[in-house]
């Protein structure tokens, strides 16, 4: 009796431990939850922060070569010479070698500027570097920045535009004086394809994030994809993706054009072969002055590239849930397969008493079929359907030398008939056309003459599996 209600206790007691086992999963995946929830929002602030610093700095960076830019400008805007030649109109002709100013700027700053110019008091051309044929005396007056200059006699850049040879460009021009009289102006034509590469070159800190300068127009300055540069990124937006909500991304960019600084999300609309796919995106942006105008710094970066750690974190805890659950799970089953093993092993010990007295039976019905078939003098085989041998009996074998055992698994006439060949005329294989019991005869080389039958076996549904054949001689 007290052996019984130990067993029931330990039985209890098994069990009160699965349960337990319940909460605890359930309470470890709750903490989980959190922890993911916790990190995703403590990335994401991180992520907002990094790509607003980011757009701080390629705002310094930009202020930086503009004003650098400036500032050579306007040097080289109180040489006499420079002054003396604008007053003078002098335009610059081979072999006037003493005019060297423009050319030694521009091979100083030429990775940065594509173009260096002198213009006289009404926007004629005196001097450019590189020098072009037939380029002096044309008047660039309605060039940008140029009727801004002659009117206001300041410091000017521009937005982006059109050159004339189909590149996008910003100008950066300054007034130049003789005797505090305006007398000409001095103009950089800064190549933003060139610019771009020379930014991405100089900034390291934004691979994984996508950098763009909106200039006070809305256009493209900068950007990874130099085929987007001087496109309204609004306009390009409702071209490609017209068939995508854009409120969010024109809010943006109404911002970002107000000259306000901030952090937001929006939708993208993102190639993806010939399909647009939508993605998540987090943007930082930033103004900056760019001479008498304001520009705009935009940082992008994909809300699924934040969360890469965090898709990592997720995966490990999970891994380890998994693996909890998995120990739990195979403790319960341990703790139900042990409370059933003495029952399941007395089941099985039943199955396998009846299982040997039922092979022993067998056995005993083999050795029979064996002592019978043995002891008939005619030849008995029996074949499948690829007239393979499955049995033969004594008789059978000593027929071609061989022991019944032997004779398994082979053809019928590789020992009594042609080895390449099945017998096209023998009884067996009518059998098998007919499925009905045929005789007949079979002459051999030697002279012997058989007498056989071939008998159908058919399986419980009416299939034949094959034929008993008996011979005589």
């Amino acid at each position: 009796m007290a052996e019984t209600l130990f067993q029931k206790i330990q039985s209890a007691g098994k069990w009160i431990v699965l349960a337990a086992a319940v909460p605890i999963l359930a309470g470890a995946g709750y903490l989980a939850w959190l922890d993911d929830k916790q990190v995703k929002k403590s990335l994401v602030q991180n992520a907002q922060d990094q790509i607003l610093e980011t757009g701080i700095k390629t705002a310094q960076w930009l202020n930086s070569f503009f004003n650098e830019h400036s500032i050579t400008l306007k040097s080289l805007a109180e040489n006499p010479n420079v002054q003396e030649r604008a007053k003078n109109k002098i335009q610059w002709k081979k072999g006037n070698e003493e005019f060297c100013e423009l050319s030694n700027i521009y091979n100083k700053h030429k990775d940065n500027i594509s173009s260096t110019y002198l213009l006289d008091s009404t926007g004629n051309i005196l001097d450019r570097e590189p020098f072009q044929e037939g380029r002096m005396g044309t008047s660039y007056a309605s060039r940008p920045g140029v009727a801004h200059v002659i009117n206001k006699q300041e410091s000017y850049i521009t937005e982006v535009f059109v050159t004339k040879s189909g590149n996008n460009a910003v100008s950066i021009l300054e007034p130049v004086f003789y005797d505090n009289e305006f007398v000409g102006i001095l103009r950089f034509v800064v190549n933003l394809k060139s610019f771009n590469k020379e930014y991405f070159k100089q900034t390291k800190s934004v691979k994984k994030s996508k950098v763009w300068v909106l200039d006070n127009k809305g256009k493209l300055a900068v950007h990874p994809q130099d085929h987007h540069i001087a496109e309204n990124p609004l306009v390009t937006a409702k071209k490609e993706f017209k068939d995508h909500e854009l409120i969010s991304y024109m809010n943006l960019l109404e911002n970002m054009n107000a000259g306000k600084e901030g952090v937001g999300v929006y939708q993208s609309a993102s190639l993806a072969g010939e399909s647009h796919e939508i993605v998540k995106k987090y943007i930082g942006f930033t103004p900056v002055r760019i001479g008498n105008n304001t520009w705009s710094v935009a940082v992008c970066r994909g809300y699924d590239e934040i969360l890469k750690p965090v898709n990592r974190h997720t995966r490990n805890m999970a891994g380890i849930g998994g693996l909890l659950a998995l120990l739990f799970g195979a403790g319960g089953i341990y703790f139900y397969s042990s409370s059933k093993k003495e029952a399941v092993l007395e089941a099985e010990a039943d199955n396998f008493k009846k299982i040997a007295a039922s092979a022993e039976a067998l056995r005993e019905s083999e050795i029979q079929k064996k002592a019978i078939l043995d002891g008939i003098t005619a030849q008995i085989i029996y074949l499948n359907k690829d007239l393979e041998i499955q049995w033969a009996n004594a008789a059978a074998g000593e027929s071609v030398d061989k022991s019944p055992e032997e004779l398994v698994g082979h053809k019928c006439y590789e020992f009594w008939g042609n080895p390449e060949k099945r017998c096209e005329t023998c009884s067996i294989v009518n059998v098998f056309r007919t499925s009905k019991p045929s005789q007949g005869l079979k002459h051999f080389p030697d002279g012997r003459i058989w007498e056989t039958r071939g008998e159908p076996v058919f399986d419980d549904d009416g299939n034949l599996m094959g034929v008993v054949e008996i011979s005589l001689d």
